[in-house]
């Protein structure tokens, strides 16, 4: 266990995270920082998903790019183009291809359109470079480049990044933030806590992580802090629209014919939607001619283009929206997630081929049931907690300076909402929020 000091816990390594302890750094802020993450990389749904076999195969199997909307660009924006984790995109020879075609848009008849699509037609399209997980790796390196002699906190300690740790359990006891996981196992403790995202406050790690209650509504239960109580109840009332992401691995001999494809990324009309099931599709070419594809769907469309049965797509409320999201296993069952259960791999299975099904109908112009991989070739990944809905939570709210608590991500209403951009605006935010109030500032 981490010993205590002045120090900063954030739960969580997405954008949003990654953005708070970059922007803490460069406003000169020296404190420790403990950033604890269940994943074995930063990035949260912008990561790139890597391959314990394969070194060099990553795929970004969450957000493929990000757009930027807001009139002021992000206070990190300059340096991390300057450092070359994140690049303009589309762009010639990036991915392969030219920037003429990458975007398109397909209708329901077949007919490709020099659309881009609803989420990334507005604003100024990026990704992580070489691969999304950069982006967040990226911003963590300018943490770093913080801390050097002559720069604002010159001195500081390195960012602890303690990779593979599950948070489940909270308590606050003796003026500290205590975290263990599901065994109670102690993994930090400091006097600040910042949760970058919101599943430890949200009724639907009850599902997710198998607990008996939400982990901060216990620790508030003894801490009976009404700032924290008022924040709880706001994450209480969101709702999610959740994806299904199909992931395949093509070899160079498989990939050719998508390599081939007159698109790198591919946005389905609404009627198109309805017809295949899917939202869009991204292709991920190498440079040693192997190709990655992620299909993303809605699981609402697919159950009513009658490709998955309606009963899989449980309603709106936040408890019954993580029972998919428990299923977070891999085909291949040596990426992750939790495969125990054979009615998690059955549902697994069945969502492969309803994806892998609409995915060869929507692209049968280009694509047979040939081209697939095999079995071992494909990943299915569910994200319960994609696309927090309107109208989000109120910042200033999300700050409990009596219990020393933040909560930051996507789910934070402002610039970006539900989208990368508001994660990664959020994190810059509370930045300059908790400068005042951090010890040592």
């Amino acid at each position: 266990m981490t010993t205590p000091e002045d120090a900063l816990l954030i739960v969580g390594a997405g954008v949003s995270g990654c953005a708070l302890a970059a922007q803490l750094r460069r406003l000169g802020w020296r404190g420790p920082i403990r950033m604890l993450e269940a994943g074995r990389g930063p990035g949260g749904r912008a990561a790139s998903r890597p391959c314990r076999q394969d070194a060099t195969w990553r795929l970004d199997h969450g957000a493929p790019c990000l757009n930027l909307r807001g009139a002021e660009p992000p206070a990190l924006l300059d340096a991390l183009l300057q450092s070359g984790c994140l690049h303009a995109w589309p762009q010639d020879g990036a991915d392969g291809g030219d920037c003429s075609t990458a975007l398109r848009q397909l209708e329901a008849d077949g007919r490709l359109r020099e659309e881009p699509g609803p989420l990334v037609s507005e604003g100024q399209l990026y990704r992580g470079w070489p691969a999304m997980g950069d982006l967040a790796a990226g911003m963590l390196e300018l943490a770093e480049q913080a801390r050097r002699p002559g720069r604002p906190a010159a001195g500081a300690p390195a960012v602890e990044r303690l990779h593979g740790r599950r948070v489940e359990t909270v308590e606050r006891r003796d003026g500290l933030w205590r975290l263990g996981d599901a065994d109670g196992v102690p993994l930090a403790e400091g006097h600040w806590l910042v949760l970058a995202g919101t599943l430890l406050a949200h009724p639907r790690c009850l599902e997710l992580l198998g607990c008996d209650q939400v982990p901060l509504e216990a620790a508030n239960r003894q801490l009976q802090d009404p700032q924290l109580t008022r924040a709880l109840s706001a994450v209480a009332g969101l709702r999610y629209d959740p994806r299904l992401a199909l992931l395949l691995r093509l070899e160079a001999d498989q990939a050719r014919a998508w390599r081939a494809l007159p698109f790198r990324h591919l946005w389905l009309s609404a009627a198109a939607r309805r017809r295949w099931g899917l939202e869009r599709i991204v292709l991920q070419p190498l440079a040693d001619g192997r190709c990655g594809v992620v299909a993303h769907a809605r699981p609402a469309d697919l159950a009513s283009c009658g490709r998955l049965e309606r009963k899989r797509i449980r309603g709106g409320s936040p408890h019954t929206m993580a029972t998919s999201a428990s299923a977070n296993a891999d085909a291949g069952g040596n990426q992750g997630g939790d495969t125990s259960g054979r009615h998690l791999e059955d549902e697994a299975q069945t969502e492969i081929a309803a994806l892998s099904g609409a995915l060869v109908e929507a692209l049968s112009p280009w694509i047979t049931a040939a081209d697939l991989p095999p079995w071992q070739g494909r990943q299915r990944m569910v994200w319960g907690g994609a696309f927090p809905q309107p109208s989000g939570l109120d910042p200033e709210s999300m700050v409990a300076e009596t219990s020393r608590l933040a909560l930051c991500g996507d789910a934070i209403a402002g610039e970006g909402f539900g989208r990368i951009e508001g994660a990664w605006r959020s994190g810059e935010w509370l930045a300059l929020r908790l400068l005042p109030l951090l010890s040592g500032s």
